[in-house]
């Protein structure tokens, strides 16, 4: 597993993919996905399946949300769900500064 952070440049729409599984490994529809990200300047914004278009069902067992890159910085993520399929994930990513 690489532990180097993804980098975008400044204005990218970065793609955020979540997989769930249930015990045996199997993809698995969770009971409810929500979607929570924090921009550089710390604002919050969640989304949640079925509700914010932002989230959506590819297939079974992945879902995946957009974000607007508008700020340099570091931004960091969470998918979690509850119910069946109960699970969660966090992680990050830096977008660097324009140099234009």
């Amino acid at each position: 597993m690489s532990t180097e952070r993804k980098r975008y440049p400044l204005g990218t729409q970065v793609a955020v993919l979540a997989i769930f599984r249930d015990s045996d490994s199997e993809l698995i529809d969770p009971t409810a996905v929500r979607f929570l990200f924090r921009d550089p300047a710390g604002g919050e914004t969640e989304y949640v399946y079925g509700v914010d278009a932002e989230l959506v069902r590819e297939s079974e067992g992945r879902y995946r949300a957009d974000i607007d890159a508008n700020m340099s910085g570091n931004w960091q993520y969470r998918y979690y769900s509850t119910g069946e399929g109960q699970a969660a994930h966090e992680g990050s990513f830096a977008v660097d500064k324009s140099q234009f």
